[in-house]
């Protein structure tokens, strides 16, 4: 189909001038390059941030086929490299007031040929990671004082506790594999299981990934509010979808009595982990208690769901929390916090 009548007589025009620039730009780049007594010279005056590096002798070699060829994107480069943002050599700015795109901020690069080409900012990438970790950290839940419980930190000074720090590295490693097993960690006070679900949590932050930390007290209570405020649904959905959920000290929320059978409390945790189950999200648990006792407090089907879903932890040795000396711990095996 041919152009309308009234638009192209404004493309004719348009294009008119594109080539007008065009040739202007040309007549311009010749003059400049041709009055001058060194190609060299006048390309390192010219663009000193993008080609101020090169070596005099490549850039001699250049035509002034090679010049015309290159100079527009030279100069949008030189442009770029000029007005440097915030720190980063690119054309983006820093979003303050959210989490900045990957690929707001170019970086003007030479490629081998002295042609232009856009790659993404460092600066802007480690800006995006300090934004994000903030922001996942401070929605994470995690308590304030294992915000501090790296992997790194965690000492291992004993056999199992050893173990347990290489499965927790190799689940950080393995994260994003369909079907990721969970963890159980299990283990008498004191012993890291904590500082082991943390630190994981930690390092899965520094990729982006969100998290949640709950105690059981706590996720129960989390569960009722949203009951209360008739939002049961919406708390089911955002525990089952959050892509790792940490639930600390399973056995410390308190049963009433009346609640030995089918309590609330086991369809809660039974409900959650078989959310998690169905929709693939890998669950991070810790307890005190023994295969048995889980199934004697929660049922065999949280017990049955637990197998299936996790990879058991087992850390033994004292609870350092009781003032246990560096040395105790080398010998009798444990923690240093």
């Amino acid at each position: 189909m041919g152009e309308p009548e009234a638009i192209g007589p404004i493309l004719a025009r348009i294009r008119h001038r594109i080539e007008q620039q065009r040739a202007e730009r040309e007549a311009r780049v010749l003059a400049l390059i041709t009055g001058a007594g060194s190609l060299a010279d006048v390309l390192s005056t010219e663009f000193p941030h993008l080609l101020g590096q090169v070596p005099r002798e490549r850039l001699s070699r250049l035509t002034q086929a090679d010049c015309l060829l290159r100079w527009s994107g030279w100069e949008w480069a030189e442009q770029q490299l000029r007005n440097r943002c915030r720190g980063c050599a690119g054309a983006g700015l820093y979003d303050l007031d959210g989490l900045p795109r990957i690929d707001a901020c170019r970086k003007p690069v030479l490629r081998e040929d002295l042609t232009v080409d856009m790659e993404v900012c460092p600066v802007q990438v480690a800006f995006r990671a300090r934004v994000a970790a903030k922001q996942l950290l401070g929605e994470s839940r995690i308590p304030k004082r294992f915000q501090r419980r790296t992997l790194e930190r965690f000492q291992p000074c004993n056999w199992s506790a050893k173990l347990a720090l290489d499965i927790a590295w190799d689940f950080v490693r393995r994260w994003g594999e369909p079907e990721l097993p969970g963890l159980l960690i299990m283990g008498p006070n004191g012993t890291g299981k904590t500082h082991l679900a943390a630190g994981i949590m930690l390092e899965l932050i520094k990729r982006e990934v969100a998290v949640r930390f709950y105690t059981v007290p706590e996720l129960l209570a989390r569960v009722r509010d949203g009951i209360s405020r008739d939002e049961a649904d919406d708390v089911q959905e955002i525990l089952a979808e959050i892509p790792l959920l940490v639930i600390d000290d399973l056995g410390k929320e308190y049963l009433r009595p009346s609640e030995t059978g089918t309590s609330w409390a086991q369809e809660v945790i039974y409900t959650i982990l078989n959310r998690r189950y169905e929709e693939d999200r890998p669950v991070i648990v810790t307890t005190n208690l023994t295969d048995a006792q889980i199934e004697q407090r929660y049922g065999l089907a949280v017990v049955s769901r637990l197998a299936e879903m996790c990879r058991t932890v087992v850390l033994d040795g004292p609870d350092y929390r009781l003032g246990l000396h560096a040395a105790d711990c080398r010998q009798d095996g444990g923690l240093v916090p």
